[in-house]
């Protein structure tokens, strides 16, 4: 009667954990580390027509800490952009990007900015269809998705621009300037994406860095640049 038992326990400890991988497996569809979405990295100037020709791509981001720099594209009212670079790589769905999350990370701070999310509007068409041939793959899911007449005409590759950093995050940082490292100093943000396939399945990328170095502002000196206090004009000559 023991053994009985016992045989009982172990048989539904195996069905427990076979529910638990075939959660699991649900689990990694809707999140599968960039398989199915992949995000390619940053890049300070986007492809042409659609492709990685001629893109620049971009890993780390000088920045005065607190004034935009107007001679430049990558700040404006104190929020700084890059271009995300995401692919679809599923045959039989589109893909609407809708969130970047970041996280920041300052070595040496002694607080952190808090992490945010940014809104993302792009749509990326369904990949090209690479299983035809002798060897035949398939990806995470099945490419039976009913699309749009038009689906083929949109790029499976997009550039989106993005807020790597908020004006939110930039005012914290002013703020808290004491418990900052001295200038310059670095800021790690880490970036994922998410979106949802045609098929309702909500995708996430993989995690791209990128870092933001801090450096003390552009301080512009008056035009000439001569001038002092006691070249007032009226002043008598003795």
């Amino acid at each position: 009667m023991r053994n009985f038992n016992h045989r009982i326990l172990i048989t539904a400890a195996c069905v427990a954990l076979v529910a638990a991988g075939f959660l699991g497996c649900g689990d990694s569809k809707r999140n599968n580390q960039g398989v199915s979405f992949t995000f390619a990295g940053w890049f300070s100037q986007p492809g042409k027509n659609n492709t990685f020709e001629e893109a620049v791509g971009s890993t780390a981001i000088p920045a005065p800490i607190s004034d935009a720099n107007p001679e430049s594209g990558d700040s404006y009212g104190g929020i700084i952009t890059r271009f995300a670079a995401l692919q679809n790589n599923l045959t039989g769905q589109m893909i609407r990007a809708e969130r970047a999350y970041h996280s920041y990370y300052i070595p040496g701070a002694s607080v952190q900015p808090p992490d945010t999310s940014v809104s993302v509007a792009v749509v990326l068409g369904p990949a090209d269809d690479n299983s035809a041939g002798e060897e035949e793959w398939k990806l995470p899911f099945d490419a039976d998705t009913t699309l749009p007449g038009n689906a083929d005409n949109i790029s499976d590759l997009v550039f989106a621009s993005v807020p790597v950093v908020t004006a939110d995050v930039r005012t914290f940082i002013n703020t808290n300037r004491q418990y900052m490292p001295e200038l310059p100093f670095v800021m790690e943000v880490t970036t994922y994406i998410s979106g949802v396939a045609s098929s309702g399945y909500r995708l996430e990328t993989n995690k791209v860095q990128i870092e933001v170095i801090w450096t003390p502002d552009n301080i512009i000196p008056p035009a000439g640049g001569n001038y002092t206090p006691d070249e007032e004009e009226g002043a008598v000559e003795e």
